[in-house]
């Protein structure tokens, strides 16, 4: 729906708009990192959609205008509980279009800022990647602008106008946002958290701080705490409004009991030794290998029953040493053919830094013949039989239960 023109005019003459406030918190302790401001409007123009008020005037050539008058609004109800808590930041959304105008430079200069109180390092200009940017280098030369007088940047709705992971490594943002499409039902999604994770990854690795929106559920917040999700906001938290509340003592308490059922979960993942310690190293041989020449290296090492395939040093099969003695009792007609012929597929590929509780795990409904394949960022590392993981698995639980009864003892 597009807004008349009338009565966007009367709404940025009359300033009937009014700023609302959604906490961000963050997902360490609970507490409030900072808040968005947003915008609604008032009077008899009321308007649900936002989005459309804002495109509209856009359209209107009165994006500047109204614009203008929300952060004004803004910093008049701002600055209130901004001056009470300087540590809180204050995120401020400015399209790309607005933000590389030379007018927006001295209407929120230092200057200006000590009329409300507040100072730049305060404020984060939080940029909507919905809007297209028209001139890149004349946006990234603003950004720069700002950045070095101390305000700081967001990106908002990752993943159009700003090409993703790409626009964050040329900008280097202190703060992305991800939107509610990536978050929502998270705890169901296996892609959506393997995205996440992979998200969190690259934003530690760029020193930049990740803000998850759009969260509605405990399930949901959960699964970001357990990522390592920076921050967070969301009606589960709390919704927009115009006063300022303290933070739900509840939701704050589930937000540390996570923290200390993961902390429980490291201790006892740590008692576990990474698989690397515990598989036989070598066994492998490349997969075109002549039948022959492999029999021949397993009859001088009697010890070794398996032998992985490799083909440039990636495992592709495993095979059984008494299954190749019997191909060689047709010496005459396999001795050339290559060993892959042989192949099976009873293997599991995992990575020599998972630990053995986390092998077991992701091993649960596998048969007992089935071998574990450790490897190096993808290449082969070592092998070991799933029934000798689990024998070594029983060991430790039996040191643990001892070590348990030890303590147990003493407290008494």
């Amino acid at each position: 729906m597009v807004i008349q023109k009338e009565s966007l005019e009367e709404i940025i003459r009359n300033k009937q708009i009014k700023p609302v406030f959604q906490p961000i918190i963050s997902l360490k302790d609970g507490s409030v990192y900072g808040y968005e401001a947003l915008s609604r409007t008032t009077g008899h123009n009321q308007i649900a959609d936002m989005e459309e008020l804002f495109s509209s005037a856009k359209t209107y050539n009165k994006n500047w205008e109204l614009e203008a008058l929300c952060r004004e609004k803004t910093m008049e109800s701002a600055c209130s509980f901004m001056n009470l808590s300087p540590q809180i930041k204050l995120f401020i959304n400015v399209c790309p279009g607005v933000i590389s105008q030379d007018a927006l430079k001295e209407e929120i200069n230092q200057e200006n800022l000590n009329h409300y109180g507040i100072e730049s390092h305060q404020l984060i200009l939080e940029v909507t990647e919905r809007r297209v940017i028209e001139d890149l280098d004349n946006f990234e030369n603003k950004v720069l602008y700002y950045r070095d007088r101390g305000f700081q940047l967001a990106l908002d709705d990752i993943g159009s106008a700003f090409s993703g992971l790409t626009r964050i490594k040329d900008l280097q943002p202190d703060f992305v946002k991800i939107d509610r499409g990536l978050i929502q039902d998270i705890h169901k999604e296996d892609i959506k958290k393997a995205l996440l994770k992979g998200m969190v990854a690259f934003s530690k690795a760029s020193h930049t701080k990740i803000i998850a929106e759009g969260i509605e559920s405990y399930e949901e917040l959960k699964v970001l705490v357990e990522l390592g999700v920076d921050y967070a906001q969301g009606y589960f938290i709390q919704r927009p409004a115009e006063t300022i509340a303290p933070i739900d003592e509840n939701l704050v308490t589930a937000i540390k009991g996570i923290h200390t059922e993961l902390k429980k979960q490291t201790q006892i993942t740590s008692f576990y030794p990474p698989v690397k310690y515990l598989c036989n190293l070598g066994g492998a041989v490349s997969y075109d290998q002549p039948m022959i020449e492999v029999y021949e290296w397993l009859a001088a090492n009697p010890g070794i029953n398996k032998i992985c395939l490799i083909k440039e040093q990636i495992p592709v099969g495993i095979v059984d040493k008494a299954q190749l003695a019997e191909k060689m009792a047709h010496k005459d007609f396999y001795q050339n053919k290559p060993i892959h012929l042989l192949a099976n597929s009873k293997m599991v590929l995992v990575d020599k830094e998972l630990r053995l509780n986390e092998v077991l795990a992701l091993t649960a409904d596998l048969e007992k013949e089935v071998w574990i394949i450790v490897t190096d960022r993808g290449n082969y590392f070592g092998k070991i039989s799933l029934k000798k993981l689990k024998k070594k698995y029983k060991k430790i639980e039996l040191k643990r239960a001892k070590g348990n009864n030890v303590h147990l003892k003493n407290d008494l």
